[in-house]
C-alpha cells in the first residue's frame, strides 16, 4: 500500500533533518557567542530566551488543543501529566543550557561527541529498566559508539592506548 511506504519515509526524513538542524543551531550558537564576530551574546541568555519562546509557544498550542473538541476526545487534560511534563521540561532546559554553554566556550566536536553519548546511555538505562540483557549486536554497537566518542574526545590518548608504545619506537 502506498500509504505504508509514505508513512515509513516520514520518520526517515525527520531523522535526516534533525542532525542537520542541530548542526546549524550549534554553528549559530558559536557565532552568536564568539567574541571574534563582535556579537558576544551570553550563552545562558541565549539558551533561556530560546527555551522560553519554545515553551511559551508550546504551552499556547496545548491550551488551544485541550480547549477543542478533538483534544477532549483524544486525551483529556491530566494534571499529573502536566507536572511530569514540567519536571521533564526543567531538566531538558538545564541540560540544553549546559550544552549551549559548552558549545560556546569549548571545542564543538568534543562537545557534540559527549552530548551524543546520551543515546548510548539511554540504551543502557532502558536495558536495566526492562530487565533485559542486550544482545551481542547491541553490545558491539555500544562498544563502537563509545570508542567513536573517545576517538573524537581524546584521540591522542586513545592512540597510545590502542597502538601501545611499540609503534612509537619505530
Amino acid at each position: 500500500d502506498s500509504g505504508d511506504v509514505l508513512a515509513s519515509w516520514v520518520p526517515v526524513v525527520f531523522a535526516i533533518i534533525t542532525p542537520i538542524s542541530f548542526t546549524c543551531g550549534h554553528l549559530l550558537i558559536r557565532v552568536l557567542t564568539n567574541e571574534k564576530y563582535n556579537i558576544c551574546f551570553s550563552s545562558t541568555n541565549l539558551s533561556l530566551l530560546s527555551f522560553f519562546i519554545d515553551f511559551s509557544l508550546l504551552f499556547i498550542a496545548a491550551i488551544i488543543y485541550w480547549n477543542t473538541e478533538i483534544g477532549h476526545k483524544v486525551a483529556p487534560f491530566d494534571s499529573q501529566l502536566l507536572i511530569t511534563g514540567t519536571v521533564v521540561s526543567v531538566l531538558r532546559t538545564l541540560s540544553n543550557t549546559w550544552i549551549i554553554k559548552a558549545l560556546s566556550i569549548g571545542p564543538q566536536p568534543v562537545c557534540i561527541a559527549l552530548v551524543c553519548t546520551s543515546n548510548l546511555f539511554l540504551v543502557v538505562v532502558e536495558a536495566i529498566r526492562k530487565q533485559r540483557m542486550p544482545s551481542s549486536i547491541e553490545f558491539i554497537c555500544l562498544f563502537v559508539g563509545f570508542i567513536g566518542t573517545l576517538v573524537l574526545v581524546i584521540p591522542d590518548q586513545l592512540k597510545k592506548i590502542l597502538f601501545c608504545r611499540c609503534s612509537s619506537k619505530k
